[in-house]
């Protein structure tokens, strides 16, 4: 029967050999430091800037195409009105 001062002792991982006083306390080190929040905190609302930018100025292109359309639409019922009140006041030969 196995006693359990018979035992292997557990190896220890790196990251609790770096602080060997304080090995319970720095086991499990979960989160994120300091600079990488900051760095997330700076970096994703450039990108949404960045995306939002690009989607307004699409959508103001689309507005500006939108708009020439309609006035060469206007400008082509105006001229066909003119032309054929011309075609209509010339005389025949």
């Amino acid at each position: 029967m196995k006693v359990w001062s018979d035992c292997a002792p557990r190896e220890t991982p790196q990251h609790v050999m770096r602080f060997p006083g304080r090995a319970s306390v720095y086991e499990a080190e979960d989160g994120f430091t300091l600079i990488e929040l900051i760095i997330v905190l700076l970096v994703i609302p450039m990108l949404i800037f960045g995306v939002t930018a690009a989607i307004i100025a699409s959508l103001q292109n689309q507005k500006h195409r939108v708009t020439n359309r309609l006035s060469d639409t206007a400008d082509a019922s105006i001229a066909s009105a003119y032309f054929r009140r011309d075609v209509q006041e010339r005389p025949l030969r």
